[in-house]
């Protein structure tokens, strides 16, 4: 128990989250990265296309997030992520997900810092992508999503105009 309340700890503390929401957590190390595996206590969340109170859960979806604040180590963050469904128009939807923006596998935290990092002159999305352990082409997916260049899926956002 005592691991789980050091996990606990350090995951709301990185995530900036109440520890009241976190189900389960815990923390391991594997081949020079941490992966941190979580699950959100259920919310129960309203229907959000026809507004039900009372929905089913569907089931769980690993998502594997980036998360690499401290950048001489690997994390990532395996999130169990629930799936719901409304049992009167059958839409089916995730939980409220405090890691990461929508379709996205590098956490909000984790783009903010790499905005902030190329900020300073010299450095490269090159630079940022070996700090982090992401690609390049993340870190430009990063620049495109914060100015507004192209949508989390990559198509040109509507009212971008190209020049």
């Amino acid at each position: 128990m005592q691991d789980f309340i050091n996990c606990e700890a350090s995951i709301c503390t990185i995530f900036n989250l109440d520890s009241s929401i976190l189900e389960s957590c815990s923390c391991i190390r594997r081949n020079e990265q941490t992966i941190i595996d979580v699950k959100l206590l259920d919310s129960r969340p309203a229907c959000p296309e026809c507004g039900n109170p009372i929905t089913k859960i569907k089931g769980y979806v690993t998502k594997t997030i980036q998360h690499s604040l401290l950048a001489d180590k690997k994390c990532v963050l395996q999130y169990h992520a629930r799936r719901y469904i409304c049992p009167i128009c059958h839409k089916t939807f995730y939980e409220y997900n405090p890691f990461v923006f929508q379709n996205m596998k590098i956490s909000s935290d984790l783009m903010l810092q790499i905005l902030k990092d190329l900020q300073e002159p010299g450095e490269t999305f090159t630079h940022a992508a070996k700090r982090y352990h992401i690609s390049p082409t993340s870190v430009s997916s990063i620049i495109d999503l914060r100015f507004g260049c192209f949508d989390s899926k990559g198509k040109t956002a509507r009212n971008h105009v190209h020049r």
